[in-house]
């Protein structure tokens, strides 16, 4: 129909129309991510990891996690179903996106040591891989989070575990189990127990 005819309406968009459209604008985020990884700064690597992950709405951002033990399986969880969903992330990327969420005390100076090694390696030789494997980089928080962190808590809580009220026998398989964990001696495992069982008991 002649579009000078007063009955001509605009057509609306085809499917293909719209598909034309969305694939400019990811192109254009893709020059803009590209031109920031350029950028030899954490910021502008940390910035493009941020708007990459916005890509990917169907899985929840992995969040901070800040050290504390009993937080540990749930966020770690998390942090691999998320990575899942960036399928084209090399090493460099995931480790930065894991790093970066680690906050506050000694979960904070952790991955910031890492960060700061594995960016000092790449920039002083540019043909270095210093990046970890996804499976390096969680078998490195598991024993860093999960394994050191529970030496610690067991440590701690044997040194004040007494029986109390407490029947002999459901003491000693407490008691054996923070032995275990704590990863003390068996001269000191008998020097505590002496201590904090019953004394009609020894």
């Amino acid at each position: 129909m002649d579009q000078s005819s007063p009955f001509y309406r605009t057509p609306s968009p085809t499917p293909s129309m719209h598909v034309r459209m969305m694939g400019d604008d990811m192109d254009d985020d893709q020059e803009d991510v590209s031109h920031d990884f350029g950028l030899p700064t954490l910021h502008a690597r940390v910035r493009m990891a941020d708007r990459t992950s916005e890509r990917f709405k169907g899985a929840a951002d992995l969040g901070n996690f800040d050290g504390t033990q009993s937080k540990f399986d749930e966020w770690c969880t998390r942090a691999k179903a998320w990575i899942r969903c960036q399928k084209n992330w090399n090493t460099e990327k995931v480790a930065i996106a894991v790093w970066t969420r680690l906050q506050g005390g000694r979960a904070g100076q952790y991955g910031m040591a890492r960060l700061q090694e594995c960016m000092t390696q790449a920039d002083e030789d540019p043909t270095a891989d210093p990046w970890p494997t996804t499976a390096v980089l969680f078998e490195e928080l598991t024993v860093r989070f999960q394994v050191i962190l529970e030496h610690d808590y067991a440590r701690q809580k044997i040194e004040t575990f007494k029986q109390g009220i407490m029947k002999i026998d459901d003491f000693m398989v407490e008691f054996e189990a923070l032995v275990t964990k704590s990863g003390i001696t068996d001269l000191q495992a008998i020097d505590l127990l002496e201590r904090n069982v019953h004394q009609d008991i020894i």
